[in-house]
Parts: C-alpha cells; sequence; structure tokens
C-alpha cells in the first residue's frame, strides 16, 4: 500500500497485516453508541422473552405425556430456536455498542472479502467473493430503504463503506465507524483489489515445467496423475494450490466414523425412551449421558467436515515462506523466514488409522519446530511437492529424501 495510506490506517488505529495473498485490517474499538446500542438491547430483550415463553409451553407440556407424543412437543418446542438465536444475538450486539466493546476486522485475499464482526467474545463472519466487487464507496448508512438521516451526513460516525456487489446488494463494511478510519480503509482495500489474483491465468510451457518449476532449475518428477494441485509463478515468487479433497479422503475415515458414532448414539439413547422413559430408572443421568456422547459425536463430525473442506496454500518468495489453511472453522496462517527452512520432507502427522501412520508435508526449521500440513494429499503428491520445494528453495537432496524413511523432525 502507498506510504500516505499506511500512514493515514496507523494514524487511526488501524493495524495492517499483508498477507501473501492480499491484507487483513483489524480496525480499533466502536465509540459507544448508547442510542443505538439500547434500541437493539430491548428489541433482543423481547424478542428473548417472547421465544423462551413460546418454546417453554410445549417443552414443559411434554412431561404431561408418554410415548411418541411427548418428544413431538418437544421437537415442536425447539422450532424457536432461530428465533431465541436472533433474540439473543441482538442482545449482544446492543449491550456491545452500549460499552464500546465492538470492532471490525476486514480481509481481503484472493479470492474473498471476509469481514468479521468482534461482538466481546463473539464473532460473526460474512463473506463476499473477490469477483463479484466492483468498486468499494463510503455512503451514509440507509434506513431501511429511506435513504440516510439528514443528522448522519454531517456525523462521523453514521457513514460506513459499501462494496458494490456485481450480483446483489451491496455488501455494507464497518457501520458506526469515523471517516478518519473509513477514507483510508477504502483506498486500502481498493488497492488490494487492483493488484491480480494469485493464479490468475495460466503460466506458459516456456516458464516452466509439468511441475511449476522454472526451467533454469532442471527438470524436476512429474506431477502425479489426476492430483488437482496447481503450482503458479509470479513475479515475486511462487505459490502452490491444494484444494479440497472431499469429506471421504480429506478426513481419513473420520466423516463415516462420526456418522455410525452418531448412528449409534441415536439407537442407544432414544429407545430406552421412546416409550416414555419406562426402560430408563432416571431419566436426567441418562439425558446428560447422552448429550455427553453425542456431543461427542457432533465434534468428530465437524472436525472431519473441516479436514474434508480444508483449503491449502503454501506461498514463497524470496524473504518469507506462508501457510493458509482456509476451513470451515475459518482461516489459519503461519509465516516463517525461507531462509529458516532447513529442508522439506514427508513424515508422520501424528495421526493413524489402522496402525499405519498418516503422512503430511513438513517444512523442517532450524530454530523452531517443524511445520506440518497436506495430510489429505496421497504420498505420492507428498513425495511430489516436497521434491519441488526442495528445488525452488535450492535446498540440498540428502539421500532418501522424500521416501517414507526420512526422518521427521521431533
Amino acid at each position: 500500500m502507498k506510504t500516505a495510506t499506511e500512514q493515514a490506517l496507523r494514524e487511526a488505529g488501524v493495524r495492517t497485516t499483508v498477507l501473501f495473498d492480499g491484507a487483513r485490517f483489524e480496525l480499533p474499538l466502536r465509540p459507544a453508541h448508547k442510542g443505538m446500542g439500547l434500541g437493539l438491547l430491548l428489541v433482543g430483550l423481547f424478542i428473548t422473552a417472547f421465544m423462551v415463553v413460546w418454546m417453554g409451553g410445549p417443552i414443559t407440556g411434554a412431561f404431561r405425556f408418554s410415548g411418541p407424543f411427548r418428544w413431538s412437543l418437544v421437537l415442536f418446542g425447539l422450532l424457536g430456536l432461530p428465533g431465541l438465536g436472533m433474540g439473543l444475538a441482538m442482545m449482544i450486539r446492543g449491550a456491545t455498542l452500549v460499552s464500546g466493546r465492538s470492532r471490525e476486522s476486514i480481509e481481503m485475499t484472493r479470492d474473498l472479502l471476509r469481514v468479521t464482526e468482534h461482538l466481546g467474545p463473539f464473532r460473526w463472519t460474512r463473506k463476499l467473493p473477490r469477483e463479484q466487487i466492483r468498486r468499494f464507496t463510503r455512503k451514509p448508512s440507509p434506513r431501511h430503504g429511506k435513504g440516510p438521516s439528514p443528522a448522519s451526513l454531517h456525523n462521523n460516525d453514521g457513514p460506513c463503506l459499501w462494496a458494490e456487489n456485481t450480483a446483489g446488494k451491496p455488501f455494507r463494511i464497518a457501520p458506526f465507524y469515523s471517516t478518519a478510519v473509513l477514507d483510508p480503509l477504502a483506498a486500502a482495500l481498493a488497492e488490494v483489489m487492483e493488484r491480480p489474483a494469485a493464479g490468475a491465468g495460466a503460466p506458459s510451457a516456456a516458464a516452466t515445467d509439468n511441475d511449476g518449476a522454472t526451467a533454469e532449475e532442471g527438470t524436476a518428477p512429474a506431477p502425479p496423475p489426476n492430483t488437482a494441485v496447481t503450482i503458479r509463478d509470479f513475479a515475486e515468487g511462487f505459490a502452490i494450490d491444494a484444494p479440497p479433497v472431499g469429506l471421504r479422503r480429506g478426513s481419513q475415515g473420520l466423516f463415516i466414523f462420526s456418522l455410525v458414532w452418531l448412528g449409534m448414539c441415536g439407537l442407544i439413547f432414544t429407545v430406552p425412551l421412546w416409550g416414555g422413559g419406562r426402560g430408563v430408572s432416571n431419566v436426567v443421568p441418562w439425558i446428560l449421558f447422552a448429550l455427553l456422547f453425542v456431543g461427542i459425536g457432533l465434534a468428530m463430525l465437524a472436525a472431519s467436515i473441516h479436514m474434508g473442506r480444508r483449503r491449502v496454500m503454501i506461498a514463497v518468495n524470496a524473504r518469507t515462506v506462508g501457510l493458509r489453511q482456509i476451513g470451515i472453522f475459518g482461516a489459519r496462517e503461519r509465516r516463517f523466514p525461507r531462509a529458516e527452512v532447513a529442508d522439506v520432507c514427508v513424515g508422520p502427522s501424528g495421526m493413524e488409522i489402522n496402525n499405519r501412520p498418516v503422512m503430511e508435508l513438513q517444512f523442517r526449521l532450524r530454530d523452531r519446530k517443524k511445520v506440518g500440513c497436506l495430510s489429505s494429499l496421497s504420498e505420492e503428491e507428498l513425495h511430489w511437492l516436497a521434491a519441488v520445494l526442495r528445488r525452488r528453495l535450492g535446498l540440498s537432496v540428502p539421500s532418501g529424501v522424500g521416501g517414507v524413511g526420512n526422518e521427521p523432525l521431533q
């Protein structure tokens, strides 16, 4: 970003982190908005109280019946959970606005604009594909389609940023912030958006081999057949993109196991309660026990979906190696100096399936622990990537590198 923009962001209290495929902007805490916050708090309190009363009727009434009708009443009462969640969310948003404990972070990458609301300890993330963004504009916040209030035109807290969406409604960014934050933020986002997306366009055959290595670096092993991993060259370095491989392959069998686990829990804990709980002497401990095991199954299911839907990107320039993993729980990024990389190899990830270790790609670093990734890929793909990275990073190739016998970093 330009020096003037960086300086303006720093003066506004915005912390900027340059990513290998974009940038992240962490905005300061919003000033307290007691009027708006109290309004949201009261409305959320009313909705929450209404939904608690609405849900409590059929759920408490279910204990007066037995058999399938009892559980039908319980399920009917649970239909109010979305409304209850909405009311609680409004209460939390209102409380953070009143106390001045809310803030926003914006991340612009090669694929997405990701906006995260930090409401005290809670987070709420919205996403917009980068390709759908036309431009960023600063406008006053509309009042339910009636346009801005006259006071908001002269109030620093009134305006917000809008990303003009080519495929839908405008995407709101950073409401209730001052123009001192919004103006340099709009300039910074526009500059990041103007950069060519990483991986845009295919590299020419004259510039790269079939593994993505440049011709002057020598011939590297050919990529495995049917691999979805791509390697792209850029002016500042290169990037490796490993898209999600799917639930079955990516979760290493955990997805199927979690479904079997939940199915068994359903049979074990539902059948004794179906007849009004006559097969259970004490219903409350039985329900608590069921919640524990069902919770374990749901945790395994969420972890397997995260593994199957995880996307991994590795970017390397003259100074830094960046590793970015994107899944259903958000994005995680690690960066370390290129000079610290002592070796790239394939080693055990610490997981085992049928007493066989699951292998991963590992960066061995000189002064810190190893960094592992891509355990969802086949060993053939991992060995190919290890060879490509060693060649690209200019690392010596000891005997046995890339083989299964290569010792992992302890």
